[in-house]
């Protein structure tokens, strides 16, 4: 079979090298917008990320509590209006004491009653306490149970200082028992089992206590009363 002849010059469709000069036309066109399109886009960027980095950036607000309780020379910084006679007006009951010993173990895990019992003992300089005498007040239950234990009173002052360093301000709790009490404090005198022999008790019918101390005393006379005990 012998060999296709390629065609002339002349032979070829003017029709079809012309559409094949469009189409070629056509792509470098579609590729030019495409280019400039990316580079439009890039260019977007490059200010969108300027802008960002020329913004100041806001710290993050921190809510963690402190990582450690204050040490003892700060603590011993606070003094209180009768601390040199054990005379410091206590506004807090017994059970709301181990409430705030348990909540500080909570919040320092590595804390415990031999620990506590030191940094106590340190706040009142002249005072002291174990943690074997710490661990049966920690063991009463009762907002007036363990009222007359030197660890009651001590744990008080601890955490009356460590309110004041941390500039922590006094709560409802607090505010209604100094209203509730007065100028002299939580009763730490009458020990809660003794409170019953009280002639004042005997000659009324006081209510069951709630959790500040209040009572309702109803007298034979059938007159009501408020007060603490």
């Amino acid at each position: 079979m012998p060999p296709r002849k390629r065609k002339a010059l002349s032979e070829v469709d003017p029709n079809q090298e012309a559409g094949n000069v469009s189409s070629e036309q056509h792509n470098l066109k579609a590729n030019a917008v495409t280019e400039e399109t990316s580079k439009a886009n890039n260019s977007k960027k490059r200010k969108s990320n300027s802008t960002e980095d020329s913004k100041p950036k806001r710290p993050k607000s921190s809510t963690t509590a402190p990582s450690s309780l204050p040490s003892d020379g700060d603590i011993q910084t606070i003094t209180l209006a009768g601390e040199d006679d054990d005379t410091v007006p206590v506004y807090d009951t017994c059970d709301m004491i181990r409430k705030r010993i348990t909540s500080l173990f909570k919040k320092h895990p590595k804390e415990t009653n031999v620990s506590l019992a030191k940094r106590i003992s340190a706040a009142v300089p002249h005072s002291e306490i174990t943690a074997k005498v710490l661990g049966r007040f920690r063991n009463k239950a009762g907002y007036d149970k363990g009222n007359t234990c030197q660890s009651f009173y001590l744990a008080y002052v601890y955490f009356e200082k460590v309110r004041l360093f941390q500039g922590v301000e006094k709560s409802e709790d607090r505010l209604h028992m100094e209203k509730l009490w007065g100028k002299s404090g939580f009763n730490r005198r009458t020990e809660s089992h003794n409170k019953k022999n009280l002639p004042f008790w005997m000659l009324n019918r006081p209510s069951k206590p709630n959790r500040f101390g209040e009572v309702d005393f109803y007298s034979f006379s059938g007159k009501p009363s408020h007060g603490v005990m």
